[in-house]
């Protein structure tokens, strides 16, 4: 769900807005049935289901998130760059 995801999030951005961002569990619910048809072996019966285990990845989210903080944004850095003396 990395860019397809954030692609209908964006797109759909005024009514998220609009629904305090509910509509993000409708759009997690489509991408989850998304799946669901491009993985073979990976059956949900509907769209409630999938419905229902947005809401459950976004809670365990949330409770991992809880005991186990995210650091930030990992930044590369260059310590030893290679200089050009003369």
């Amino acid at each position: 769900m990395q860019y397809s995801g954030r692609f209908f999030i964006l797109l759909t951005f005024p009514l998220t807005l609009l629904t305090l961002g509910l509509f993000i569990l409708v759009i997690n619910a489509l991408m989850i049935l998304l799946v669901a048809k491009l993985v073979q072996g990976f059956k949900v019966s509907g769209f409630w289901t999938a419905f229902f285990v947005s809401i459950f990845i976004a809670l365990f989210a949330f409770i991992i998130e809880l005991f186990l903080p995210s650091q930030g944004v990992a930044v590369m850095q260059y310590t030893n760059a290679p200089t050009i003396s003369i």
